[in-house]
Protein backbone atom coordinates (compact mmCIF):
# COMPACT_ATOMS: atom_id res chain seq x y z
CA UNK A 1 0.00 0.00 0.00
CA UNK A 2 0.92 3.37 -0.95
CA UNK A 3 0.03 6.97 0.20
CA UNK A 4 0.98 10.45 -0.02
CA UNK A 5 0.54 12.10 3.58
CA UNK A 6 2.34 13.88 5.74
CA UNK A 7 2.21 16.24 8.51
CA UNK A 8 3.20 19.44 6.41
CA UNK A 9 1.00 18.76 3.13
CA UNK A 10 -2.11 18.88 4.64
CA UNK A 11 -4.34 21.26 2.58
CA UNK A 12 -5.69 24.90 4.47
CA UNK A 13 -9.74 23.96 4.51
CA UNK A 14 -10.94 27.58 2.89
CA UNK A 15 -8.84 27.52 -0.41
CA UNK A 16 -9.47 25.21 -3.44
CA UNK A 17 -7.28 24.32 -6.51
CA UNK A 18 -7.84 21.71 -9.27
CA UNK A 19 -4.14 20.60 -8.29
CA UNK A 20 -5.31 19.65 -4.72
CA UNK A 21 -8.45 18.37 -5.76
CA UNK A 22 -6.70 16.06 -8.10
CA UNK A 23 -4.25 14.99 -5.32
CA UNK A 24 -6.95 14.12 -3.12
CA UNK A 25 -8.56 11.95 -5.58
CA UNK A 26 -5.68 10.54 -6.37
CA UNK A 27 -4.56 9.76 -2.17
CA UNK A 28 -8.17 8.80 -1.75
CA UNK A 29 -7.93 6.15 -4.61
CA UNK A 30 -4.33 4.75 -3.33
CA UNK A 31 -5.80 4.32 0.24
CA UNK A 32 -8.85 2.65 -1.49
CA UNK A 33 -6.83 0.05 -2.94
CA UNK A 34 -4.73 -0.89 0.18
CA UNK A 35 -5.81 -3.44 3.24
CA UNK A 36 -9.42 -3.05 4.57
CA UNK A 37 -7.46 -1.11 7.78
CA UNK A 38 -7.50 1.85 5.86
CA UNK A 39 -10.70 2.03 5.00
CA UNK A 40 -11.23 4.86 7.69
CA UNK A 41 -8.62 6.57 5.69
CA UNK A 42 -10.21 6.64 2.15
CA UNK A 43 -13.59 7.50 3.72
CA UNK A 44 -11.24 10.68 5.37
CA UNK A 45 -10.42 11.95 1.65
CA UNK A 46 -13.62 11.24 0.46
CA UNK A 47 -15.42 13.41 3.14
CA UNK A 48 -12.81 16.11 2.04
CA UNK A 49 -13.88 15.98 -1.41
CA UNK A 50 -17.31 16.43 -1.08
CA UNK A 51 -16.89 18.76 1.63
CA UNK A 52 -14.55 20.53 -1.57
CA UNK A 53 -17.10 20.11 -4.17
CA UNK A 54 -20.62 18.95 -3.91
CA UNK A 55 -21.07 20.52 -0.02
CA UNK A 56 -23.16 23.97 0.49
CA UNK A 57 -19.75 25.22 1.45
CA UNK A 58 -17.94 23.98 -1.99
CA UNK A 59 -17.10 27.09 -4.20
CA UNK A 60 -17.37 27.06 -7.90
CA UNK A 61 -13.89 25.52 -8.39
CA UNK A 62 -15.01 22.36 -6.65
CA UNK A 63 -18.07 22.29 -8.33
CA UNK A 64 -17.21 22.19 -12.02
CA UNK A 65 -14.36 19.97 -10.85
CA UNK A 66 -16.90 17.62 -9.85
CA UNK A 67 -18.87 17.96 -12.90
CA UNK A 68 -16.16 18.12 -15.02
CA UNK A 69 -15.02 14.39 -13.31
CA UNK A 70 -18.26 12.88 -13.75
CA UNK A 71 -18.73 13.94 -17.64
CA UNK A 72 -15.79 12.54 -18.45
CA UNK A 73 -15.75 9.40 -16.80
CA UNK A 74 -19.58 9.12 -18.21
CA UNK A 75 -18.81 9.99 -21.24
CA UNK A 76 -15.60 6.89 -20.85
CA UNK A 77 -18.32 4.37 -19.57
CA UNK A 78 -21.31 5.09 -22.85
CA UNK A 79 -18.06 4.06 -25.13
CA UNK A 80 -17.15 0.89 -23.48
CA UNK A 81 -21.00 0.15 -22.84
CA UNK A 82 -21.93 0.30 -26.89
CA UNK A 83 -22.04 -2.91 -28.17
CA UNK A 84 -22.42 -4.84 -24.82
CA UNK A 85 -25.41 -6.93 -24.91
CA UNK A 86 -25.44 -8.54 -21.64
CA UNK A 87 -26.44 -6.38 -18.83
CA UNK A 88 -23.69 -7.69 -16.81
CA UNK A 89 -21.10 -6.98 -19.13
CA UNK A 90 -22.28 -3.71 -19.02
CA UNK A 91 -20.73 -0.59 -16.83
CA UNK A 92 -22.71 1.45 -13.96
CA UNK A 93 -23.43 5.13 -15.51
CA UNK A 94 -22.61 7.68 -12.75
CA UNK A 95 -26.67 9.04 -11.50
CA UNK A 96 -26.96 12.83 -11.29
CA UNK A 97 -29.13 13.04 -8.38
CA UNK A 98 -26.59 11.87 -5.58
CA UNK A 99 -24.07 14.00 -4.54
CA UNK A 100 -22.12 11.68 -2.61
CA UNK A 101 -22.26 9.00 -5.17
CA UNK A 102 -20.88 11.05 -7.68
CA UNK A 103 -17.72 11.97 -5.03
CA UNK A 104 -17.03 8.22 -4.73
CA UNK A 105 -17.21 7.29 -8.06
CA UNK A 106 -15.47 10.45 -9.45
CA UNK A 107 -12.43 8.77 -7.24
CA UNK A 108 -12.83 5.37 -6.77
CA UNK A 109 -12.66 3.09 -10.19
CA UNK A 110 -16.22 1.17 -8.85
CA UNK A 111 -18.37 1.09 -12.31
CA UNK A 112 -18.54 -2.55 -12.92
CA UNK A 113 -22.22 -4.03 -11.36
CA UNK A 114 -20.36 -6.21 -8.82
CA UNK A 115 -18.66 -2.96 -7.16
CA UNK A 116 -21.83 -1.10 -6.35
CA UNK A 117 -22.24 -2.50 -2.92
CA UNK A 118 -18.58 -1.43 -2.08
CA UNK A 119 -19.95 2.03 -3.59
CA UNK A 120 -23.10 1.51 -0.81
CA UNK A 121 -20.63 1.24 1.76
CA UNK A 122 -18.78 4.01 1.73
CA UNK A 123 -21.86 6.42 0.58
CA UNK A 124 -23.05 4.71 4.09
CA UNK A 125 -19.92 6.34 6.03
CA UNK A 126 -20.12 9.48 3.86
CA UNK A 127 -23.49 9.99 4.54
CA UNK A 128 -22.73 9.78 8.07
CA UNK A 129 -19.31 11.66 8.91
CA UNK A 130 -21.08 14.78 7.48
CA UNK A 131 -24.54 14.11 9.44
CA UNK A 132 -22.31 13.77 12.55
CA UNK A 133 -20.08 16.65 12.19
CA UNK A 134 -22.98 18.78 10.49
CA UNK A 135 -21.27 21.95 12.57
CA UNK A 136 -17.80 21.24 11.77
CA UNK A 137 -17.20 19.42 8.33
CA UNK A 138 -15.95 22.43 6.43
CA UNK A 139 -13.36 22.80 8.44
CA UNK A 140 -11.99 19.38 9.06
CA UNK A 141 -9.29 17.44 7.91
CA UNK A 142 -9.06 13.96 6.33
CA UNK A 143 -7.37 12.56 9.61
CA UNK A 144 -9.76 14.27 11.74
CA UNK A 145 -12.17 12.68 9.43
CA UNK A 146 -10.53 9.15 9.97
CA UNK A 147 -9.94 9.66 13.72
CA UNK A 148 -13.60 10.47 13.78
CA UNK A 149 -14.07 6.85 12.58
CA UNK A 150 -11.81 5.25 14.52
CA UNK A 151 -13.01 7.12 17.72
CA UNK A 152 -16.73 5.15 16.75
CA UNK A 153 -14.52 2.00 16.64
CA UNK A 154 -13.40 1.84 13.07
CA UNK A 155 -14.77 1.21 9.41
CA UNK A 156 -17.28 -1.93 9.61
CA UNK A 157 -18.10 -0.62 13.39
CA UNK A 158 -19.27 2.98 12.01
CA UNK A 159 -20.83 1.39 8.76
CA UNK A 160 -22.95 -1.52 10.85
CA UNK A 161 -24.11 1.91 13.39
CA UNK A 162 -25.64 3.75 10.10
CA UNK A 163 -27.32 1.14 8.43
CA UNK A 164 -28.77 0.34 12.00
CA UNK A 165 -28.69 -3.06 11.40
CA UNK A 166 -28.43 -4.62 14.92
CA UNK A 167 -27.64 -8.37 13.68
CA UNK A 168 -25.11 -6.25 11.79
CA UNK A 169 -23.52 -5.27 15.10
CA UNK A 170 -19.64 -6.37 15.78
CA UNK A 171 -20.11 -10.18 17.44
CA UNK A 172 -17.55 -8.46 19.98
CA UNK A 173 -20.16 -5.82 21.30
CA UNK A 174 -23.09 -8.04 21.69
CA UNK A 175 -21.38 -10.95 23.64
CA UNK A 176 -19.66 -8.40 25.86
CA UNK A 177 -23.20 -6.81 26.65
CA UNK A 178 -25.12 -10.85 27.27
CA UNK A 179 -22.08 -11.14 29.47
CA UNK A 180 -22.30 -8.44 31.41
CA UNK A 181 -26.01 -8.99 31.89
CA UNK A 182 -25.79 -12.15 32.61
CA UNK A 183 -23.66 -11.71 35.49
CA UNK A 184 -25.50 -8.94 36.65
CA UNK A 185 -28.32 -10.66 36.45
CA UNK A 186 -26.32 -14.00 38.75
CA UNK A 187 -25.61 -11.18 40.64
CA UNK A 188 -28.67 -10.14 41.86
CA UNK A 189 -30.24 -13.30 42.21
CA UNK A 190 -27.47 -14.62 44.67
CA UNK A 191 -25.50 -11.96 46.18
CA UNK A 192 -25.23 -10.76 49.85
CA UNK A 193 -27.23 -7.74 50.31
CA UNK A 194 -24.95 -4.63 51.16
CA UNK A 195 -27.77 -3.25 53.14
CA UNK A 196 -31.81 -4.96 54.19
CA UNK A 197 -34.52 -1.86 54.43
CA UNK A 198 -36.80 -3.48 56.37
CA UNK A 199 -40.03 -1.80 55.20
CA UNK A 200 -42.54 -3.65 52.39
CA UNK A 201 -43.50 -1.45 49.10
CA UNK A 202 -47.32 -1.80 48.61
CA UNK A 203 -48.34 -3.64 45.23
CA UNK A 204 -45.09 -5.12 44.58
CA UNK A 205 -44.15 -8.19 44.75
CA UNK A 206 -40.98 -9.89 45.76
CA UNK A 207 -38.46 -9.63 42.81
CA UNK A 208 -36.06 -7.20 41.29
CA UNK A 209 -36.52 -3.30 41.96
CA UNK A 210 -34.76 -0.22 41.46
CA UNK A 211 -34.87 2.55 44.56
CA UNK A 212 -34.88 5.51 42.83
CA UNK A 213 -33.13 8.48 45.08
CA UNK A 214 -30.84 11.10 46.13
CA UNK A 215 -27.83 11.12 48.02
CA UNK A 216 -27.41 13.68 50.54
CA UNK A 217 -25.27 14.98 53.45
CA UNK A 218 -24.41 11.35 53.88
CA UNK A 219 -27.40 9.52 53.80
CA UNK A 220 -29.65 8.14 50.61
CA UNK A 221 -33.39 9.19 50.56
CA UNK A 222 -35.08 6.78 48.16
CA UNK A 223 -38.08 8.65 47.12
CA UNK A 224 -39.86 5.77 44.87
CA UNK A 225 -39.47 2.04 44.24
CA UNK A 226 -39.98 0.35 41.00
CA UNK A 227 -40.74 -3.35 40.39
CA UNK A 228 -38.59 -4.30 37.27
CA UNK A 229 -40.52 -7.14 35.29
CA UNK A 230 -38.18 -10.44 34.45
CA UNK A 231 -39.03 -9.99 31.27
CA UNK A 232 -37.29 -6.48 30.87
CA UNK A 233 -34.71 -6.37 33.61
CA UNK A 234 -31.67 -7.04 31.28
CA UNK A 235 -32.64 -4.58 28.90
CA UNK A 236 -33.69 -2.15 31.84
CA UNK A 237 -29.93 -3.18 34.03
CA UNK A 238 -27.78 -3.29 30.96
CA UNK A 239 -25.60 0.64 30.94
CA UNK A 240 -25.32 -0.63 34.47
CA UNK A 241 -24.53 -3.96 34.08
CA UNK A 242 -20.36 -3.23 34.10
CA UNK A 243 -21.15 -1.67 37.80
CA UNK A 244 -22.14 -5.14 39.12
CA UNK A 245 -19.22 -7.08 37.34
CA UNK A 246 -16.61 -8.70 39.25
CA UNK A 247 -13.12 -6.23 38.83
CA UNK A 248 -11.41 -7.10 36.12
CA UNK A 249 -8.12 -9.11 36.65
CA UNK A 250 -5.08 -6.52 36.90
CA UNK A 251 -3.11 -7.82 34.12
CA UNK A 252 -6.50 -7.68 31.61
CA UNK A 253 -6.98 -3.57 32.74
CA UNK A 254 -3.50 -3.50 32.19
CA UNK A 255 -3.59 -4.92 28.85
CA UNK A 256 -6.74 -2.33 28.11
CA UNK A 257 -6.03 0.84 29.14
CA UNK A 258 -2.51 0.38 27.28
CA UNK A 259 -4.85 -0.55 24.15
CA UNK A 260 -7.18 2.25 24.24
CA UNK A 261 -4.09 5.01 24.57
CA UNK A 262 -3.05 3.41 20.80
CA UNK A 263 -4.82 5.73 18.08
CA UNK A 264 -2.58 8.17 19.67
CA UNK A 265 0.18 7.05 17.41
CA UNK A 266 -0.47 7.34 14.13
CA UNK A 267 0.74 4.34 11.26
CA UNK A 268 -0.43 4.29 7.70
CA UNK A 269 1.54 6.91 6.35
CA UNK A 270 4.28 6.81 3.36
CA UNK A 271 8.00 6.68 3.77
CA UNK A 272 10.77 6.43 1.88
CA UNK A 273 11.70 3.17 3.17
CA UNK A 274 11.83 -0.23 0.92
CA UNK A 275 10.80 -3.90 1.47
CA UNK A 276 13.94 -5.78 1.98
CA UNK A 277 16.09 -2.82 1.60
CA UNK A 278 15.89 -3.44 -2.52
CA UNK A 279 15.72 -0.40 -4.43
CA UNK A 280 12.69 -2.48 -6.66
CA UNK A 281 11.38 -3.03 -3.15
CA UNK A 282 7.80 -1.36 -2.75
CA UNK A 283 7.55 1.59 -0.68
CA UNK A 284 6.95 0.84 3.14
CA UNK A 285 4.54 2.50 5.25
CA UNK A 286 4.79 3.58 9.10
CA UNK A 287 3.74 0.39 11.02
CA UNK A 288 2.51 0.95 14.64
CA UNK A 289 3.88 -2.14 16.86
CA UNK A 290 4.29 -2.68 20.71
CA UNK A 291 6.97 -3.70 22.53
CA UNK A 292 7.22 -5.43 25.86
CA UNK A 293 10.33 -4.46 28.37
CA UNK A 294 11.52 -4.89 32.27
CA UNK A 295 10.51 -1.87 34.35
CA UNK A 296 11.43 -1.51 37.68
CA UNK A 297 7.96 -3.09 39.17
CA UNK A 298 6.92 -5.26 36.31
CA UNK A 299 7.14 -4.67 32.18
CA UNK A 300 6.94 -1.77 30.56
CA UNK A 301 3.96 -2.15 27.52
CA UNK A 302 4.98 0.67 25.25
CA UNK A 303 2.77 1.57 21.56
CA UNK A 304 5.23 2.63 18.73
CA UNK A 305 6.28 2.82 15.34
CA UNK A 306 9.08 1.35 12.87
CA UNK A 307 9.71 2.70 9.93
CA UNK A 308 9.62 6.16 11.05
CA UNK A 309 12.54 8.16 12.49
CA UNK A 310 9.70 10.04 14.60
CA UNK A 311 6.32 9.44 16.20
CA UNK A 312 4.05 9.66 19.70
CA UNK A 313 4.81 6.91 21.92
CA UNK A 314 2.99 5.74 24.75
CA UNK A 315 4.12 3.73 27.69
CA UNK A 316 2.71 1.72 29.96
CA UNK A 317 4.71 0.79 33.24
CA UNK A 318 2.82 -2.10 35.38
CA UNK A 319 2.54 -2.04 38.98
CA UNK A 320 3.52 -4.94 40.99
CA UNK A 321 -0.17 -6.41 41.03
CA UNK A 322 -0.14 -6.88 37.58
CA UNK A 323 1.16 -10.56 37.09
CA UNK A 324 3.13 -10.49 34.00
CA UNK A 325 7.00 -10.74 33.70
CA UNK A 326 8.80 -8.51 31.76
CA UNK A 327 11.62 -9.66 29.25
CA UNK A 328 15.32 -9.83 29.93
CA UNK A 329 15.71 -7.92 26.85
CA UNK A 330 13.09 -6.57 24.49
CA UNK A 331 10.07 -7.90 22.64
CA UNK A 332 8.06 -6.84 19.92
CA UNK A 333 4.95 -7.85 18.51
CA UNK A 334 4.08 -7.86 14.99
CA UNK A 335 1.66 -5.01 13.25
CA UNK A 336 -0.95 -7.78 12.18
CA UNK A 337 -0.83 -9.07 16.16
CA UNK A 338 -1.09 -5.03 17.35
CA UNK A 339 -3.80 -4.27 15.22
CA UNK A 340 -6.11 -7.28 16.10
CA UNK A 341 -5.30 -6.69 19.63
CA UNK A 342 -6.26 -3.25 19.20
CA UNK A 343 -9.51 -3.84 17.55
CA UNK A 344 -10.27 -6.25 20.13
CA UNK A 345 -9.80 -3.63 22.93
CA UNK A 346 -11.93 -1.19 21.44
CA UNK A 347 -15.82 -1.37 22.46
CA UNK A 348 -15.95 -0.63 26.02
CA UNK A 349 -16.29 -2.93 29.21
CA UNK A 350 -13.78 -5.51 27.51
CA UNK A 351 -11.37 -5.94 30.28
CA UNK A 352 -14.54 -6.91 32.61
CA UNK A 353 -14.57 -10.46 30.68
CA UNK A 354 -10.52 -10.65 29.81
CA UNK A 355 -7.91 -12.76 31.38
CA UNK A 356 -4.32 -12.82 30.14
CA UNK A 357 -2.00 -15.04 30.75
CA UNK A 358 1.93 -15.77 29.88
CA UNK A 359 3.82 -18.85 28.62
CA UNK A 360 7.13 -19.92 27.25
CA UNK A 361 6.34 -20.92 23.37
CA UNK A 362 8.22 -22.50 20.65
CA UNK A 363 8.69 -18.94 19.38
CA UNK A 364 9.39 -17.20 22.62
CA UNK A 365 7.28 -15.74 25.44
CA UNK A 366 3.41 -15.64 24.77
CA UNK A 367 0.72 -13.53 26.15
CA UNK A 368 -2.96 -15.94 25.57
CA UNK A 369 -5.33 -12.85 25.51
CA UNK A 370 -9.32 -15.18 26.30
CA UNK A 371 -11.90 -13.35 26.08
CA UNK A 372 -14.64 -15.25 28.18
CA UNK A 373 -17.72 -13.19 26.45
CA UNK A 374 -16.92 -14.37 22.94
CA UNK A 375 -15.99 -18.00 24.78
CA UNK A 376 -19.32 -18.40 26.04
CA UNK A 377 -20.49 -17.54 22.67
CA UNK A 378 -17.99 -20.38 21.30
CA UNK A 379 -16.70 -18.03 19.15
CA UNK A 380 -13.09 -19.28 17.39
CA UNK A 381 -11.14 -16.35 17.81
CA UNK A 382 -12.27 -15.99 21.57
CA UNK A 383 -8.60 -16.43 22.23
CA UNK A 384 -5.65 -14.41 20.64
CA UNK A 385 -2.36 -16.10 21.09
CA UNK A 386 0.37 -12.97 21.06
CA UNK A 387 3.74 -13.86 20.46
CA UNK A 388 6.60 -11.42 21.43
CA UNK A 389 9.76 -12.09 19.21
CA UNK A 390 13.31 -10.57 19.32
CA UNK A 391 13.08 -7.31 17.52
CA UNK A 392 16.77 -7.69 16.46
CA UNK A 393 17.12 -9.74 13.39
CA UNK A 394 14.63 -7.07 11.76
CA UNK A 395 15.87 -4.14 9.19
CA UNK A 396 13.55 -2.11 11.01
CA UNK A 397 13.10 -1.82 14.62
CA UNK A 398 10.69 -0.25 16.44
CA UNK A 399 11.40 3.43 18.08
CA UNK A 400 12.35 4.11 21.99
CA UNK A 401 12.62 7.31 24.14
CA UNK A 402 16.13 7.29 25.07
CA UNK A 403 16.16 9.21 27.92
CA UNK A 404 13.74 12.36 28.89
CA UNK A 405 14.96 15.53 31.19
CA UNK A 406 11.82 16.39 32.76
CA UNK A 407 13.76 19.34 34.57
CA UNK A 408 10.82 21.46 33.05
CA UNK A 409 7.51 20.53 34.70
CA UNK A 410 3.95 21.09 36.17
CA UNK A 411 1.74 19.09 38.27
CA UNK A 412 -1.97 19.36 37.50
CA UNK A 413 -5.03 18.32 39.09
CA UNK A 414 -7.45 16.58 37.14
CA UNK A 415 -9.12 20.15 37.06
CA UNK A 416 -6.20 22.39 36.21
CA UNK A 417 -5.98 19.57 32.88
CA UNK A 418 -9.34 20.25 32.08
CA UNK A 419 -9.14 23.68 32.80
CA UNK A 420 -6.57 23.36 30.06
CA UNK A 421 -8.59 21.70 27.69
CA UNK A 422 -11.41 23.69 27.81
CA UNK A 423 -9.69 27.35 27.60
CA UNK A 424 -9.81 27.65 24.36
CA UNK A 425 -6.07 27.22 24.10
CA UNK A 426 -6.52 23.93 22.61
CA UNK A 427 -9.33 24.65 20.15
CA UNK A 428 -8.22 25.06 16.65
CA UNK A 429 -8.84 29.29 15.68
CA UNK A 430 -10.15 30.24 12.19
CA UNK A 431 -6.40 31.84 11.23
CA UNK A 432 -6.85 32.56 7.48
CA UNK A 433 -4.23 30.54 5.12
CA UNK A 434 -1.78 28.24 6.86
CA UNK A 435 0.01 25.88 5.21
CA UNK A 436 1.55 24.59 8.21
CA UNK A 437 -1.09 22.88 10.79
CA UNK A 438 -1.56 24.73 13.92
CA UNK A 439 1.04 24.30 17.15
CA UNK A 440 0.67 24.78 20.78
CA UNK A 441 3.28 26.92 21.60
CA UNK A 442 4.72 26.35 24.98
CA UNK A 443 6.73 29.03 26.62
CA UNK A 444 8.68 28.70 30.38
CA UNK A 445 10.28 31.58 32.40
CA UNK A 446 11.58 29.93 35.53
CA UNK A 447 7.66 30.66 36.96
CA UNK A 448 5.25 30.24 34.88
CA UNK A 449 4.59 27.66 32.21
CA UNK A 450 2.24 29.32 29.51
CA UNK A 451 0.39 27.55 26.68
CA UNK A 452 -1.02 29.94 23.61
CA UNK A 453 -1.84 29.15 20.05
CA UNK A 454 1.23 29.94 18.01
CA UNK A 455 -1.09 30.89 14.76
CA UNK A 456 -3.89 32.34 16.78
CA UNK A 457 -4.23 36.24 15.58
CA UNK A 458 -5.07 36.79 19.78
CA UNK A 459 -3.73 33.87 21.67
CA UNK A 460 -5.23 32.20 24.47
CA UNK A 461 -3.07 31.70 27.36
CA UNK A 462 -2.80 29.08 30.13
CA UNK A 463 -0.45 29.27 32.65
CA UNK A 464 0.67 26.80 35.72
CA UNK A 465 3.65 26.80 37.99
CA UNK A 466 7.34 25.48 36.34
CA UNK A 467 11.08 25.41 36.61
CA UNK A 468 13.22 25.94 33.96
CA UNK A 469 13.25 28.85 31.03
CA UNK A 470 12.55 28.12 27.51
CA UNK A 471 10.20 27.84 24.81
CA UNK A 472 8.68 25.07 22.32
CA UNK A 473 5.74 24.37 20.17
CA UNK A 474 4.17 21.02 19.75
CA UNK A 475 1.36 19.75 17.26
CA UNK A 476 -2.25 20.92 18.17
CA UNK A 477 -4.24 17.95 17.22
CA UNK A 478 -1.51 15.39 19.26
CA UNK A 479 -1.87 17.77 22.63
CA UNK A 480 -5.63 18.03 22.65
CA UNK A 481 -6.02 13.97 21.64
CA UNK A 482 -3.62 13.45 24.63
CA UNK A 483 -5.55 15.43 27.04
CA UNK A 484 -8.80 14.01 25.81
CA UNK A 485 -7.13 10.85 26.88
CA UNK A 486 -6.30 10.75 29.79
CA UNK A 487 -9.34 13.06 30.83
CA UNK A 488 -11.33 9.72 30.45
CA UNK A 489 -9.29 7.53 32.62
CA UNK A 490 -10.68 9.74 36.06
CA UNK A 491 -7.21 9.82 37.03
CA UNK A 492 -6.57 12.73 40.06
CA UNK A 493 -3.26 13.93 39.28
CA UNK A 494 -1.15 14.12 36.21
CA UNK A 495 2.40 15.94 35.21
CA UNK A 496 3.22 17.57 32.49
CA UNK A 497 6.65 17.80 31.35
CA UNK A 498 8.34 19.28 28.55
CA UNK A 499 12.63 17.93 28.25
CA UNK A 500 14.41 21.26 26.71
CA UNK A 501 15.19 19.30 23.77
CA UNK A 502 11.94 18.84 22.28
CA UNK A 503 10.08 16.48 23.70
CA UNK A 504 6.59 16.66 25.89
CA UNK A 505 5.57 14.19 27.95
CA UNK A 506 2.01 13.62 29.82
CA UNK A 507 1.84 11.31 32.62
CA UNK A 508 -0.21 9.60 35.30
CA UNK A 509 -1.47 6.42 37.17
CA UNK A 510 -3.88 4.43 38.43
CA UNK A 511 -3.89 0.97 40.41
CA UNK A 512 -2.23 -1.16 37.70
CA UNK A 513 -0.13 0.78 35.71
CA UNK A 514 1.50 4.09 35.44
CA UNK A 515 0.95 5.75 31.85
CA UNK A 516 3.38 7.98 29.55
CA UNK A 517 2.50 9.49 26.28
CA UNK A 518 5.45 11.21 24.66
CA UNK A 519 4.79 14.07 21.75
CA UNK A 520 8.01 15.17 19.69
CA UNK A 521 8.13 19.15 19.23
CA UNK A 522 6.83 20.43 15.46
CA UNK A 523 9.82 22.53 14.50
CA UNK A 524 9.01 26.18 12.01
CA UNK A 525 10.05 24.13 9.09
CA UNK A 526 7.36 20.73 8.99
CA UNK A 527 7.73 17.10 10.56
CA UNK A 528 8.51 16.12 13.92
CA UNK A 529 11.81 16.43 16.72
CA UNK A 530 13.77 12.90 16.59
CA UNK A 531 15.72 14.13 19.46
CA UNK A 532 15.77 11.04 22.00
CA UNK A 533 13.87 8.96 19.87
CA UNK A 534 15.81 5.96 18.56
CA UNK A 535 15.45 2.33 17.16
CA UNK A 536 14.87 -0.41 20.35
CA UNK A 537 18.03 -2.30 21.08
Amino acid sequence: MTMSMSTTDQQDPHMTTEAELDKMRTDANTVHLGSQRDAARAAGYLAMLYTKTASPSADDVGKGWLKSEVDNKNTKIDGYNKGKKKREERLVPISEDDEYTKVIRASFDLDERKDQPNVSRYRTVLVGLIADNEKRYAQMTYDEFADFIKEKGGFEAYLNDKRGNAEKQPVLEAAIRDYLSNKLAERITKAPPKVIVPFGVPDVDDGTVILVGRHSQGQLDVCAVVPVEASTQAEMLRPFSHHFAEPPEASALFLDNSMRLADLVKDGMKTDLRAAGTASGNFLTVQQVATLEQGTTGPVLSITVRHADASVIVKAAAKKRVKLTGPASPLMLMPEKQDELRKRHTPPHVAFCTTVTEAQSAQGLCWSIKNMALEAKKAKDAIIEANWIDPSGHDYKPLTVNGFDDAISADLSRGELRQLRESGVLENPKTGKDENPTRVSVEWDGQELTFSLAKSRSPLKLTLPVKKKGARAFGLKTVQAAVDKALKTGAKDYKLAIDPVGLLRLSWGDEVATYEVFIPATPTTGGLTTAKLEPIV
